[in-house]
């Protein structure tokens, strides 16, 4: 998976353009030799051979659905493959199955997510922008883990089973959605710190979250793989199970979608948030 492409997402650079596409797939992906959506196994071997191959690419339309299916394949039983759903109904989840085997015997295999989410940390100049943590919904709770390179080793969470799980910044997130949640699942979050090849000073903190798949075992188990903004009328759109991203309140909701009905009323955000605040002055 070499890019991903929301289109005006991004507030414009200048006051009256219209919005810009975000770019969701690092490009410190090749130079840390993570690509996403990659396969791991056990077997480094196999790994390097899934990374280094031609993949052979399929796609199918029908019923509003395009399916984009990629395999590989030795000759000698050993295959694998991926497959992804687009659904014009759902413009930020997508389907999502992967599956690894030899001989016809099914290999246990994680997908990786990350690494980070969008533009590296050193090209974020807003300091309201935080780096990509790693994210979990787990027993009814949300939890995340920012990068920290400082940390030699990757950190395992086991809890109990995970509804979701994936990696966040600020205002985007990519998370995928278990068909069926494992008690006993194990997510591995990579710490990478990452010089940037531009100035040499700058390092650049990123966050890869592996995250075990059996697709291969259970075809018709896969997930849900969500792609998109966190705002709280996408995500309920999308899936309710994702409405703890958005990390607001019903209060806190209700007076963003007024707020939102202002602006579209007025054309103008002072203006929208001046009337927001004699509304709730006069209410209270």
């Amino acid at each position: 998976l070499q890019s991903v492409v929301l289109k005006a997402v991004d507030p414009p650079a200048k006051r009256g353009a219209p919005m810009q596409d975000r770019e969701l797939i690092s490009s410190l992906a090749a130079e840390v030799g993570i690509p996403p959506l990659a396969l791991r196994t056990s077997d480094a071997a196999l790994d390097r051979w899934m990374d280094q191959g031609l993949w052979q690419i399929e796609t199918n339309d029908a019923d509003g659905a395009r399916t984009v299916t990629a395999r590989l394949g030795d000759g000698r039983g050993t295959e694998a493959f991926k497959k992804i759903v687009f659904r014009a109904d759902r413009p930020y989840l997508l389907d999502f199955l992967a599956g690894v085997q030899r001989g016809g015997v099914a290999i246990p295999v994680d997908v990786m997510m990350g690494p980070g989410l969008g533009p590296p940390s050193f090209e974020r100049k807003s300091p309201y922008v935080s780096g990509p943590m790693g994210v979990v919904f787990w027993n009814g709770k949300h939890k995340n883990n920012p990068a920290n390179p400082k940390e030699a080793k990757s950190r395992e969470w086991k809890e109990g089973a995970a509804t979701w799980a994936g990696v966040e910044d600020n205002y985007f997130a990519w998370v995928f959605l278990p068909a069926t949640p494992d008690p006993v699942l194990v997510l591995q979050q990579k710490n990478l710190k990452v010089m940037p090849p531009a100035d040499g000073k700058s390092t650049s903190k990123e966050v890869v979250l592996s995250m075990p798949f059996a697709g291969m075992n259970v075809p018709a188990d896969g997930g849900l793989m969500y792609l998109g903004p966190k705002r709280p009328e996408v995500l309920s759109a999308a899936d309710l199970r994702l409405m703890s991203l958005s990390k607001m309140g019903p209060i806190a909701t209700a007076l963003l979608h007024f707020l939102r009905f202002l602006h579209g009323f007025l054309g103008n955000w002072g203006l929208a948030i001046i009337a927001l605040t004699v509304a709730i002055r006069l209410a209270f």
